[in-house]
């Protein structure tokens, strides 16, 4: 089951702030593959990003590039899950921060 919500806030003719929050349960059924067992938790994750675009009035309007810091958290059951990626390192814990940035554009 997963809660999402975006949110945008026009603050000039071409910026805009969106905000993204996310709330996911996660129930995760691996029937032994690679050797995983079943694991069970919340995963959680807010963005804020600075967005530019051509001309702001609508959720829609596009292209538009953004540039973004997200923080991501969930359950210690989730730690270690996958050994493939950062979820799984050893050493690895219950959060991280994410920045980048992302362009979208729709024809």
């Amino acid at each position: 089951m997963t809660f999402n919500t975006r949110l945008a806030n026009e603050l000039g003719a071409n910026f805009e702030m969106q905000y993204e929050a996310s709330w996911q349960v996660m129930d995760l059924q691996t029937e032994g593959y690679e050797g995983r067992g079943d694991v069970d938790g919340d995963y959680a994750r807010f963005t804020i990003a600075p967005t530019f675009k051509p001309q702001v009035g609508g959720f829609w309007n596009r292209p538009e590039i953004r540039v973004f810091a997200t923080y991501s958290t969930w359950d210690d059951e989730l730690n270690r899950y996958d050994g493939g990626d950062a979820l799984g390192q050893e050493d690895f814990g219950g959060s991280q921060w994410t920045f980048g940035t992302q362009m979208e554009v729709w024809f």
